[in-house]
């Protein structure tokens, strides 16, 4: 049987990678932010190779797979110096290579990476970023078959920097997988595994075989290993939220949610030491305060609602609220952090873990208000919710922002625009129709999407491209549950916005 030819993704990867000024702003961006999250590359080893780049052009292959996956990353935290055709081109060439046959199967810890870094440009860029969790079935496997599971202590005589680096590595192979699950709502795949933790080193004490620093001094993987400290916790919670023939009890419920608070305290002695002349970023500290408090707001989410009813499972709903304040008050669209850039460009978890955590603050606010309109005293006076108030304007905001830069789907903004009109309706009192209110709102939330979206995709030739693929009129108008082009509002509006009407 003939072997399948080997493919090319693109004729020259390297002539894609910009111009060394562009880059060296974007691969900067890049380590700044998720590299000091997830451990994927070794920077020394990456700017030899990067130097070398520049001097002798064309570079390895899959050298300058990882460097325009790196780029494509770095461009969320630096926008306006590259395309989004640039970014799309990256992403689609990288997964090609990856994909295409070839002699020999691109098993080695350089096509991890590759696997690593494409996830994330798909996630944190918002190309292909949804169902990451089937892609990271294959990363796992791809692992596995490595070895990575394996601690290499069991292998003949590794060095001590190809020791660290398959650590890390399988560290954030875990963390990928354990997002991407709870972002699907899927049972995470990882088996058994006897991969110890890495040592708490900076990149530059790896390759020299220095002793780790102490567990509470701040170092270059600090953020993985506390992530890691978390992850058996996590993982039960999520096989048992994500599992359809198994629920948790309230007991287990608030057990998990102690055991994972105590894990929180811990870190932030890591995260913000006292005696340590480095600490972590705001980056940093954002992005692993997301990727854990999550876990707190899907355990204490099935109780949320019953605590109106059942005040037994009232402090899941104070949990919740705490959890769901925290969450939003991460980003605000006036920041101009590299958090905030990531919240507004980003996919999947990116943009659901907020739209969860305003929903479960919308739900409070709609009590409150609900509860002030019956009780009002005769003065007319409205109480003050400005605590709640306030993250749901700011989280308006972001989506419509979202809306300006590359999201297609307007009906986050929408509802959420809606839902705050009826806030504001029933706070007026008498003499206002809610239904009335909603439905003018809706009209004029559809048409300032639909005017963002039309100057996104007239703005260059590329955004046309892009919003044909998603949202494009023509489909649309053929599509049977299309309801952006209808102007229609019959029926139980309730239904209709939820996309069931």
């Amino acid at each position: 049987m003939q072997n399948l030819p080997a493919t090319k993704p693109h004729v020259g990867v390297s002539e894609l990678v910009p111009s060394r000024p562009i880059a060296d702003r974007l691969v900067a961006a890049y380590f700044r932010t998720f590299e000091s999250v997830y451990r994927i590359i070794h920077r020394p080893s990456f700017q030899r190779l990067y130097d070398r780049f520049w001097e002798c052009r064309p570079a390895d292959q899959t050298f300058a797979i990882q460097l325009i996956l790196i780029l494509s990353i770095g461009s969320v935290f630096e926008p306006g110096h590259t395309s989004r055709k640039s970014i799309t081109e990256w992403i689609y060439v990288a997964q090609q290579w990856l994909d295409s046959p070839s002699d020999q199967p691109r098993l080695h810890l350089e096509a991890i990476q590759v696997h690593c870094l494409l996830l994330i440009a798909r996630q944190a860029t918002a190309v292909d970023g949804e169902n990451l969790w089937i892609s990271t079935g294959h990363l796992l496997t791809s692992a596995m078959h490595l070895g990575l599971h394996i601690d290499p202590r069991h292998l003949i005589q590794p060095s001590p920097f190809h020791a660290e680096h398959r650590r890390r590595l399988w560290a954030t192979v875990l963390e990928l997988i354990i997002q991407s699950s709870m972002d699907s709502g899927g049972v995470p795949l990882i088996g058994d595994y006897d991969c110890a933790p890495p040592r708490n080193l900076n990149d530059d004490q790896i390759e020299n075989d220095i002793l780790p620093a102490d567990a509470k001094e701040f170092t270059d993987t600090s953020v993985q290993i506390a992530l890691l400290r978390s992850l058996p916790l996590r993982l039960r919670i999520a096989r048992t939220v994500n599992n359809f023939r198994s629920g948790l009890s309230y007991e287990e419920t608030l057990r998990f949610s102690t055991e994972l608070l105590d894990i929180y305290r811990e870190a932030a002695i890591v995260l913000q030491p006292a005696d340590s002349s480095r600490q972590s970023t705001p980056f940093q500290r954002k992005l692993y305060d997301l990727m854990t408090q999550r876990f707190l707001l899907v355990l204490h989410d099935r109780f949320f609602m019953q605590a109106k009813s059942n005040p037994s499972y009232s402090y899941s709903r104070k949990l919740a609220l705490k959890a769901s304040f925290h969450i939003l008050n991460l980003s605000s669209p006036t920041d101009s952090c590299d958090y905030t850039s990531l919240s507004l460009s980003g996919a999947a978890g990116f943009r659901d873990i907020p739209m969860q955590a305003a929903g479960e603050l919308s739900d409070e606010l709609l009590s409150r208000v609900s509860t002030d309109s019956s009780t009002r005293s005769a003065s007319g006076l409205v109480k003050n919710n400005d605590d709640l108030r306030g993250p749901l304007d700011a989280f308006l905001s972001t989506t419509l922002t979202r809306l300006q830069i590359s999201e297609t789907n307007v009906k986050t903004y929408v509802i959420f625009r809606c839902f705050l009109a009826q806030v504001d309706a029933i706070q007026a009192g008498q003499g206002v129709d809610v239904n009335d209110v909603i439905r003018e709102t809706l009209r004029d939330g559809l048409a300032t999407a639909a005017g963002i979206l039309e100057a996104v995709a007239g703005s260059s030739s590329q955004a046309a491209d892009t919003l044909s693929n998603n949202t494009n009129h023509n489909e649309l108008a053929n599509d049977p549950d299309d309801w952006i082009l209808n102007d229609n509002v019959t029926g139980d509006i309730d239904s209709w916005l939820l996309g069931y009407g």
